[in-house]
């Protein structure tokens, strides 16, 4: 066992480093199709909408080190669309990030109070997307920095994995 191992070992390092930049990848595409899709909605119609929930979210986990909490903005609307009614959780494309910190999370609660009236973009060629605002979310830039961060680790993994093997 331990000779098969030793003989395959390397391959089966590269085969998963190669999984993960394959990760990698999938994330900076959903951060590209999240940057898309805000660019298509700048031609979208628009319709009144009114917000139906408007909260913070709090998670909690805890480790050898204590507490914490994240917070989330949970932000859901209603809106119609030649006379058919659509509800949406969507904010931003990507959507929001959960933070340590409560602050971004309550600037985007303020900017969303419950039964207020918002602008609503939606697709025209699907009315059940839509979207209060015409960006990218901060859940899609963290899919781009993540998926860069695993494909540069993976690679450098790749790259000692194979010098160590040749050497």
């Amino acid at each position: 066992m331990e000779d098969t191992f030793s003989k395959f070992g390397p391959f089966i390092g590269i085969l998963l480093e190669l999984v993960l930049i394959g990760l990698g990848i999938m994330l900076i595409r959903k951060h590209t199709k999240s940057k898309q899709k805000a660019a298509e909605a700048l031609n979208w119609p628009t319709v009144l909408g009114r917000v139906t929930r408007s909260e913070i979210e709090r998670s909690e986990s805890t480790d050898e080190d204590g507490t914490s909490y994240s917070y989330t903005p949970k932000i859901e609307y209603v809106y119609q669309v030649l006379g058919q009614d659509y509800n949406s959780k969507q904010v931003a494309f990507g959507g929001f990030s959960s933070t340590g910190s409560k602050k971004p999370a309550e600037k985007v609660v303020y900017k969303y109070p419950l039964n207020d009236s918002v602008t609503v973009f939606y697709n025209p060629a699907n009315p059940h997307e839509a979207v209060l605002e015409q960006t990218v979310g901060s859940g899609a830039k963290g899919s781009l920095i993540g998926g860069i961060i695993l494909i540069v680790v993976s690679l450098l993994m790749v790259l000692t994995l194979l010098l160590g093997w040749l050497g």
